[in-house]
Order: structure tokens, then sequence, then C-alpha cells
């Protein structure tokens, strides 16, 4: 008995390991520390893989261990929280960790091949997200100051809403780019004649991937673009330098303006030319 509450305890003493329990007169229990006392409930161990500082055993065999949660806010038959582990007869691919909410079901699920599911107790990949009824967005992945896109077109669901994306390859079936009005400043039609000047001093190349796993996505069918290098010293604007490497990139969709300028001055030039032969034949035919 101590100078207050905090100081009462009773121990479990034997006379090889010394303390192994100790039960505070607050209402704290210490196995294997008897000086611990930072929580209701404190448990110290030299733990390894074979020997677990804690341990939950489920006595049926097709049944699951539960670590549950619940508070004043809720009866023990209401709302509550479940931690569940579960070791399958069927080897590690029937093994799994879940944490399970009373409401929402099983919200995260971690199998025993590696692989997490979130909303999704069959995951077939290494991260398997089940998107939600009546969401656009199944997951949210903000820059450091919070940015992200959310302007989904109406009938898209089951998407990533983020920021930036750097990717080897991307495999789509449409890409969109905003385009709108109001998102735009500066607007000035091109120089038709200059730009057409800049595109014919462009070399088109066909390359193969130098990198090994980049050369197995795309296959052995031969790629066609442009050198970076060459493309920065006649469209600066149209090259990104980025990474550790200083790697450079080219943005193609903007190529696309540039294009369809010059094939509509060529165009103008080929009726020019059509109105000047004719005018000639019909000289010639008088």
């Amino acid at each position: 008995i101590g100078n207050a509450v905090d100081a009462d305890r009773l121990n479990f003493w034997n006379s090889q390991t010394g303390d192994i329990i100790s039960l505070s007169g607050n209402g704290s229990v210490a196995v294997g520390a008897p000086s611990l006392y930072t929580a209701q409930l404190n448990v110290s161990a030299d733990s390894d893989l074979n020997r677990a500082t804690l341990r939950l055993h489920e006595t049926a065999g097709n049944d699951v261990a539960r670590l549950e949660f619940t508070n004043a806010n809720t009866s023990l038959t209401t709302r509550k929280w479940h931690i569940a582990g579960f070791i399958g007869a069927g080897g590690t691919d029937t093994d799994r960790l879940s944490f399970w909410n009373s409401g929402a079901g099983d919200i995260l699920w971690i199998a025993g091949n590696g692989r997490v599911g979130i909303a999704q107790t069959n995951p077939g990949a290494r991260l398997h997200v089940q998107g939600e009824s009546g969401n656009q967005f199944t997951a949210i992945i903000t820059g450091s100051g919070g940015q992200l896109q959310t302007d989904w077109p109406t009938g898209w669901a089951g998407g990533l809403a983020t920021w930036d994306i750097c990717a080897q390859s991307i495999r789509y079936s449409t890409l969109s780019s905003r385009s709108d009005e109001r998102l735009k400043r500066d607007i000035t039609p091109l120089d038709a004649q200059y730009e057409l000047q800049r595109l014919l001093q462009l070399r088109p190349v066909s390359y193969f991937w130098r990198d090994e796993q980049m050369h197995k996505a795309v296959g052995e069918q031969p790629q066609f673009g442009f050198i970076a290098q060459e493309l920065r010293e006649i469209f600066p604007e149209l090259v990104l330098e980025g990474g550790e490497d200083n790697i450079l990139s080219v943005n193609y969709q903007a190529l696309i303006p540039l294009l369809v300028n010059a094939i509509q001055l060529q165009q103008r030039e080929i009726e020019q030319l059509r109105a000047e032969v004719q005018q000639l034949r019909a000289q010639v035919k008088r």
C-alpha cells in the first residue's frame, strides 16, 4: 500500500522470473513489466516470430479470432469494430486479417498471399479497391497542398482523383483533355506560315526502347515519334524535363493544333493553285 492509489499494487512473483503480473491500485495491469502502467493493460515481452507478445486463439477452425472495439456511445450489440484474423486450411491464400465494422462490414482485407483489398474480400491483385456505389471516384490522392481534379463527366465512375500521374505506360480507351475557354487566357491565333516552317524542320523517326521492361511492354514492333533533344531545338515549349536524370518528355498532344493549322494553310494554298490552274485552262481554250 503506497502513499496514493497509483502507488498501491498487487504482484504475482516467482523466484526464478521475479514479478510476472502486477496490478496497480488505479486499475492498471502490467504483465512482464511491473513498473509499466501507461495503459489499462500493459504487456511487455522479448518477442520474436515464434513467441508473440500477445496471442488470440479461436477454438473453432472455421471462424476468426477477434479483437473488439466499442465505447460508451453504443451498446455491445449494435455498433462496433473488429480486427479479425483467420488461418485457413488451404494455405496462405486462405489466411486473412480483416478490419470489420458493424455498419459497413469488411473494410480492409489483408490476405496471406500479400494481397490487400479495400471493400473487397477477394483481392485479385496486390492492391484491389472496390468502387463505392454513387461515388465517381474510387480513390483520391492529392498533392502536398491538397491539389486534385474532380471534374468527372456524367456517367464516369470508379476513377482515381489526383493531380499528376507518372508511369511507364498507360493503356486507355478514351483520352479527354480539358479545353474549356473559361480555363484559358491570352488566346491568340497561330501564325500559320511560321508554324508550318517549324513543322517542316522536324525529323520523324522510328526506334526501339533501350529499357528491357519497356521493350517487353510494347513488343517487337518499332515505335514512331521524335527525339526530344532535337524537338527542343525547334519547339522548346513542347519538351519537358524531369526526374533525377533530367529525362526529357514530349507533349505530343500539343502537336495536333499545329498540324491542323499547317493542313489548313496548305489547303488554302492548294485551293488558290487550283483556281489559278482553272483560270489558265480557260485562257488556253480561248
